[in-house]
């Protein structure tokens, strides 16, 4: 479950390295998701609620999880699961209050923390086409979905749907489903942009925790 949010989280990351024109009906599908990454790669900062939901109705599988995040540059901060994993920029912090227990890898240690973006963006561009799906309203507000499908058989990824808000831009769902009929939903909500955070919010500091062992 871990490694599949960290993929979606990824995925958002790869989508802000891109700025381009307000939405307009003209816009190609892949210009339009373009376009919804401009509030993000331009603001200070950005933070979040989600709700993470992986399913698969062939298993009777459904679990459910909610959480926070905020995200400035490369650098962010995810609070779920119990747990809070902090990247400076480096390295990668993994929280676990729990165990009072803190790993600490760098950012090349762990290819799924690895948020290459140029890289990744390269990959959805010439792996998936981008076409327009469904469009739907919620409490008034357009939702228009964009489809992405792997140009080659294979893939672990069947399909990936991307719906935002038309009148503003906002992410309000990522799903991924893959060649299992596994699906994978980001919901997000309560976004908020340019958050008076603290000079230090993405510094990780030792002594915050007195009695944590700390791996690394």
């Amino acid at each position: 479950m871990i490694k599949n949010f960290k993929l979606l989280i990824c995925f958002i990351f790869s989508l802000t390295i891109y700025s381009n024109n307000l939405f307009s009906q003209t816009l190609t599908p892949s210009n339009f998701v373009k376009s919804a990454t401009d509030k993000i790669s331009n603001a200070n900062n950005t933070q979040f609620s989600f709700r993470y939901i992986l399913e698969n109705s062939n298993e009777k599988i459904r679990q459910e999880i909610e959480g926070k995040a905020t995200l400035s540059k490369s650098n962010y901060k995810i609070s779920f699961m119990g747990i809070t994993q902090l990247f400076d920029g480096s390295k990668i912090y993994t929280i676990i209050p729990e165990n009072e227990e803190i790993t600490i890898t760098s950012k090349s240690d762990e290819s799924e923390f690895d948020f290459d973006l140029m890289s990744m963006m390269n990959y959805y561009n010439d792996n998936f086409d981008f076409k327009y799906d469904i469009t739907q309203q919620v409490e008034s507000k357009e939702i228009k979905y964009v489809k992405l499908i792997p140009k080659k058989n294979g893939d672990e990824l069947k399909n990936i749907f991307i719906g935002i808000f038309t009148n503003n831009l906002n992410f309000h769902k990522i799903i991924q489903v893959d060649s299992n009929n596994t699906q994978v939903t980001l919901q997000i909500s309560d976004h908020k942009w340019n958050v008076n955070l603290s000079e230090n919010y993405f510094i990780f500091d030792s002594e915050n925790y007195p009695n944590y062992y700390i791996n690394n």
